[in-house]
């Protein structure tokens, strides 16, 4: 079943990992086709190359202490590129230093290399892929960037009656989308299971907060999932081994032990270069939010592709800002307008004497010109007026968190109706985080990663192979696929959700994540034909609905 063999007027194809095309076509769809993929793949070599050399001048050449000293005083005479730069820049700091920065750029330099050489290797498949959507599914460069994902799968399942994509059988959109999302549905549900230990409840002030960043979800995909499958799409048995999962689990804790300066030298250098004239003209982006990587996953459903989660995610995004703002803090906007009242009073005076003689912004005031002063003024200006509370505002969180929910299907029983409780508040903005915070959280993780991997998620190998033992069910043509993300309601359905059996409370997916997974992906693929557990539930809530709006028109 693993196999695919096309053959039309001289254009043959032959693709042996069906998981790995699905999700190539997936990726063709979603970066909008050939030339767009090309495009932003020059463009991410080029953006990499510049940082990487960037970052090198500015470690290795550049004389920050003359910079910051004489050439200042000097002001325009001094010419940086000659004055303040090294002509031999290894000569002039200590020998750790030199071999911190020269391995880092080795390392990101290989990096680079194997990033270019990767671009030439996946030229021939996507070419191979611009064919095919071409030919097959009759998908222009054009269509690829306005047609809609579940189009292209319905095209897909409708090519099968000419093409033989599996030899065991049709594939249906589940089939599919299953095969694109196999690690994945597993990494949900085992944070929805609460399986992976990802605290250091040890180390004070750090108790209760889950780790879960990008570089923590890097290692948990080469951990567990690397080489979990075999070339029939089953779980491996080594797979069950904790002893290997354990040691597999500590390699990599010393690899990232190893690997922690180059990456958060790496992270800063790009973090300065990307967000610096941002924040410098944008001082307000300082205090906005986004969802957290933790978020992410948690708000992500079974069966959900990334642009879907991306789009709703992205919909609750004011909402869930408004919520936020719900609570001010009114010691934090009396003093927010009082700094504001005072810088500007001081930018007003600089204005009008830029309106009476704008040479007078060249005069010193304690060392500086007033130049200097105006620019920092209107910074702080603008990230005062950004804590300030929004006058005339109505009190009402639980309406805003309605909107939240609406969009990303998350209520714990204990935020219901208690949306303006101190505890619901911090909970949500832990996962609705200031970019800042989530930015240093993803640097602290880099160096926190080798003892989340030593020490919770090595004792949590045994529940996750426990997990795993529980929760795969074999699909004919598909292979072994996390059994929540089957929509399996005879082994895990829970009847408060809607589900037509209630299984035991061991074997459910916690807050209904499987019925609400359900519910969401045959809205997206109305074509789908569930099997008669699905179809029972959704003629019992399609029951209920009709009966609601009875009720409601009586």
């Amino acid at each position: 079943d693993a196999h695919l063999l096309l053959k039309e007027q001289g254009y043959n194809m032959r693709i042996q990992n069906l998981d790995h095309w699905f999700t190539s076509l997936y990726n063709y769809f979603k970066e909008k086709g050939f030339y767009c993929i090309i495009t932003s793949r020059v463009v991410n070599l080029l953006t990499l190359g510049f940082t990487i050399f960037f970052s090198g001048f500015l470690l290795l050449y550049v004389n920050w202490n003359y910079l910051t000293t004489e050439c200042a005083a000097a002001g325009s005479e001094c010419d940086i590129l000659r004055d303040a730069t090294y002509a031999s820049p290894l000569r002039h700091r200590s020998a750790f230093t030199n071999l911190v920065v020269v391995v880092y750029l080795i390392l990101f330099s290989l990096y680079w290399t194997w990033s270019l050489v990767r671009l030439a290797i996946d030229l021939r498949p996507l070419l191979e892929m611009r064919a095919f959507c071409n030919h097959k599914l009759q998908l222009s460069d054009r269509d690829i960037q306005t047609i809609t994902w579940p189009e292209v799968v319905a095209r897909v399942v409708h090519l099968q009656a000419t093409t033989r994509l599996c030899i065991v059988r049709d594939l249906n959109e589940h089939d599919i989308v299953a095969r694109i999302l196999r690690k994945e549905n597993y990494l949900l549900g085992m944070l929805n299971r609460g399986v992976l230990g990802l605290q250091l409840d040890a180390v004070p002030g750090m108790k209760g907060h889950v780790w879960l960043t990008k570089c923590v979800e890097w290692n948990i995909d080469w951990a567990i999932f690397n080489g979990m499958f075999d070339d029939d799409f089953s779980i491996r048995g080594s797979f069950y081994d904790v002893a290997a999962l354990r040691l597999r689990m500590r390699y990599l804790a010393v690899a990232n032990l190893l690997m922690s300066p180059f990456l958060a030298i790496f992270m800063v250098m790009y973090f300065l270069l990307h967000n610096a004239e941002k924040f410098y003209h944008q001082p307000g982006s300082v205090g906005h939010r986004q969802w957290s990587t933790h978020a992410w996953w948690r708000l992500r459903e079974f069966n959900e592709l990334t642009h879907f989660a991306e789009h709703r995610l992205a919909a609750a995004h004011r909402p869930a800002t408004r919520y936020v703002g719900q609570f001010p803090s009114p010691v934090v906007s009396m003093l927010a307008k009082f700094v504001s009242y005072i810088v500007g009073a001081f930018a007003a005076v600089a204005i009008a004497c830029a309106l009476l003689d704008d040479r007078l912004l060249h005069a010193e005031v304690m060392g500086r010109d007033l130049l200097w002063f105006t620019a920092i003024m209107g910074t702080v200006l603008a990230a005062s007026r950004g804590m300030i509370g929004e006058e005339n505002r109505v009190f009402e969180p639980n309406r805003v968190m309605a909107e939240v929910v609406g969009h990303t299907h998350y209520l714990p029983r204990h935020w219901r109706n208690l949306a303006h409780n101190q505890e619901v508040q911090a909970e949500f903005e832990k996962m609705f985080q200031f970019k800042a915070g989530l930015f240093l959280q993803e640097m602290l993780s880099i160096f926190t990663v080798p003892f989340i991997l030593w020490y919770p998620m090595c004792a949590s190998a045994p529940d996750i192979v426990q997990f795993v033992r529980q929760f795969t069910v074999h699909r004919q043509g598909v292979g072994h696929i996390c059994s929540l993300s089957a929509f399996d309601f005879r082994r895990h359905g829970n009847s408060k959700y809607g589900a037509p059996v209630n299984a035991r409370k061991t074997a459910r997916s916690k807050q209904g994540k499987m019925e609400k997974s359900f519910l969401s992906f045959h809205a997206h693929y109305p074509t789908w034909e569930p099997d008669a557990s699905g179809r029972e539930m959704l003629s019992s809530l399609a029951g209920f609905r009709s009966s609601m709006h009875e009720a409601a028109a009586g």
